[in-house]
Protein backbone atom coordinates (compact mmCIF):
# COMPACT_ATOMS: atom_id res chain seq x y z
CA UNK A 1 0.00 0.00 0.00
CA UNK A 2 1.25 3.54 -1.42
CA UNK A 3 0.10 5.69 1.56
CA UNK A 4 3.05 7.99 1.94
CA UNK A 5 3.52 8.57 -2.18
CA UNK A 6 -0.37 9.98 -2.12
CA UNK A 7 0.52 12.44 1.64
CA UNK A 8 3.42 14.07 -0.42
CA UNK A 9 2.61 18.13 -0.16
CA UNK A 10 4.33 20.45 -2.81
CA UNK A 11 4.56 24.75 -2.07
CA UNK A 12 1.16 26.24 -4.01
CA UNK A 13 2.40 27.55 -7.21
CA UNK A 14 -0.54 30.19 -8.19
CA UNK A 15 -1.94 32.53 -6.64
CA UNK A 16 -4.83 31.47 -6.23
CA UNK A 17 -3.01 28.61 -4.31
CA UNK A 18 -1.23 30.75 -2.00
CA UNK A 19 -4.88 32.64 -0.98
CA UNK A 20 -6.76 28.89 -0.48
CA UNK A 21 -3.94 27.91 1.54
CA UNK A 22 -3.66 31.52 3.45
CA UNK A 23 -7.61 31.13 3.85
CA UNK A 24 -6.94 27.39 4.75
CA UNK A 25 -4.60 27.74 7.99
CA UNK A 26 -5.85 31.14 9.14
CA UNK A 27 -3.34 33.15 7.68
CA UNK A 28 -0.50 30.64 8.35
CA UNK A 29 -1.44 30.43 12.39
CA UNK A 30 -2.22 26.46 11.28
CA UNK A 31 1.43 25.75 10.92
CA UNK A 32 2.51 26.53 14.15
CA UNK A 33 5.20 23.74 15.17
CA UNK A 34 3.38 23.65 18.49
CA UNK A 35 -0.65 23.23 19.39
CA UNK A 36 -1.61 24.78 15.82
CA UNK A 37 -5.42 23.88 16.66
CA UNK A 38 -4.76 26.74 19.31
CA UNK A 39 -3.03 29.05 17.29
CA UNK A 40 -6.48 28.74 14.93
CA UNK A 41 -8.09 29.21 17.41
CA UNK A 42 -6.90 32.29 18.77
CA UNK A 43 -7.47 33.75 15.08
CA UNK A 44 -11.10 32.98 15.01
CA UNK A 45 -11.90 34.48 18.68
CA UNK A 46 -9.63 37.70 17.27
CA UNK A 47 -11.90 37.86 14.21
CA UNK A 48 -14.68 37.52 16.71
CA UNK A 49 -13.56 40.51 18.49
CA UNK A 50 -13.39 42.12 15.36
CA UNK A 51 -16.50 41.51 14.28
CA UNK A 52 -18.01 42.55 17.66
CA UNK A 53 -16.38 45.69 18.01
CA UNK A 54 -17.90 46.57 14.58
CA UNK A 55 -21.20 45.72 15.53
CA UNK A 56 -21.35 43.04 12.71
CA UNK A 57 -23.15 40.48 14.60
CA UNK A 58 -25.71 39.96 11.88
CA UNK A 59 -22.36 38.67 10.07
CA UNK A 60 -21.78 36.01 12.62
CA UNK A 61 -23.52 32.66 10.48
CA UNK A 62 -21.67 34.18 7.21
CA UNK A 63 -18.28 34.36 8.78
CA UNK A 64 -18.82 30.74 10.63
CA UNK A 65 -19.72 29.11 6.64
CA UNK A 66 -16.33 31.40 5.72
Amino acid sequence: MEIAATTKTRPPGSATDWLALAIASAGGAGFTPKAPGTAGAAVGVGVYLGMEWLHLGAYYPHAIIF
